[in-house]
């Protein structure tokens, strides 16, 4: 499974509902804060700009989105 990355920034609170949620379920992640410049570098390399972005490999989900973070936790088949 390829590594979930959530970047995120402080008061953004779909960045905290995101995290709360993938915690909830157990989901392993890496966090990344945009305050950090490579972790900024890195999420304006997805061509979004803002946060909570969820992604894995190729894919992602912006916001806080429960049916779209679902589809993208759940391994492939």
């Amino acid at each position: 499974m390829d590594d979930l990355i959530l970047y995120t920034q402080p008061g953004c609170a779909d960045s905290r509902h995101v995290r709360d949620w993938l915690t909830e379920r157990g989901v392993r992640f890496s966090e990344r804060s945009v305050v950090d410049a490579d972790s900024a570098r890195a999420l304006a390399a997805t061509g979004i700009f803002a946060t909570p972005l969820l992604v894995r490999g190729d894919r992602h989900v912006f916001g806080f989105r429960p049916d779209a973070l679902a589809i993208l936790i759940t391994p492939a088949i």
